[in-house]
């Protein structure tokens, strides 16, 4: 059995609010909410800064 996939949110002192991509404790990526909301902003697709690290995880 595989662990869940999950995000957690975490707010740091000297870089703000960022996201973590976790499977059970093992960390898999870190994202600054900056970088996600500036991808939906200018209409880029989440998928070029994200998807393509999830699509292997999701096709296991």
């Amino acid at each position: 059995m595989t662990d869940s996939l999950y995000i957690v949110r975490r707010r740091d002192a000297f870089s703000g609010v960022y996201l973590r991509l976790m499977q059970g404790d093992h960390l898999l990526a870190t994202y600054h909410i900056r970088e996600l909301g500036t991808a939906l902003a200018t209409g880029r697709a989440v998928s070029e800064k994200v998807g393509a690290k999830f699509e292997g995880l999701v096709n296991r």
